[in-house]
């Protein structure tokens, strides 16, 4: 994979914390609008709930403003729009890859997350 997929690779990692935001957010760009919760959920068959979380992570991530019913496509900076630019066209042309830094990137949290609770043997100090 060239230096330039793996520095998008990373950037994906960081912003998407689920395919689902990805994929919602693709639908907010190419939209070109404000969307509405109900039409998010409809388009893309998901749950309200997965909806809601995927939105407040994009909040998070810079890529969208949302009021209490609309989200807008709205990245914080050019230097945002940009990566978001290449994050899409690496999705059209390498999918799994996307969605395995995805998925990686969160299973890398939970470990970590799950190992900060491990306990130790009797002797390890």
């Amino acid at each position: 994979m060239k230096g330039d997929d793996e520095a998008t690779l990373r950037f994906i990692a960081a912003s998407f914390k689920s395919v689902w935001a990805l994929e919602l957010l693709l639908t907010l760009k190419r939209g070109g609008g404000a969307c509405t919760r109900s039409h998010l959920v409809k388009r893309l068959h998901a749950s309200e709930l997965v909806v809601s979380r995927a939105l407040d992570s994009l909040v998070a991530a810079g890529l969208i403003s949302n009021d209490e019913d609309t989200a807008i496509y709205h990245p914080a900076n050019r230097s945002i729009a940009a990566s978001v630019e290449l994050a899409e066209e690496l999705y059209h042309l390498k999918p799994d890859a996307v969605r395995r830094a995805i998925v990686n990137a969160q299973s890398s949290g939970i470990t970590a997350f799950a190992d900060a609770f491990r306990l130790r043997k009797d002797g390890d100090d």
